[in-house]
């Protein structure tokens, strides 16, 4: 999800509406206004951290 919102942050930068990024990205406009709101008040992108049980990865 982290690269679909920088796809998103990419083309509001370019100026393009929300119409147009959830026609180009096939987002749901939720995703384009909440990826708006992060750059108008300089947050980051990235996904915040979350409670629980890290994952563990097997080397299986």
């Amino acid at each position: 999800m982290e690269a679909k919102r920088h796809e998103v942050a990419v083309l509001i930068r370019a100026g393009h509406g929300t119409n147009d990024i959830v026609t180009l990205t096939n987002v749901c406009r939720r995703t384009v206004s909440n990826v708006r709101k992060r750059i108008k008040d300089g947050q980051d992108l990235k996904d915040k951290p979350r409670c629980g049980r890290p994952v563990k990865l097997s080397t299986e």
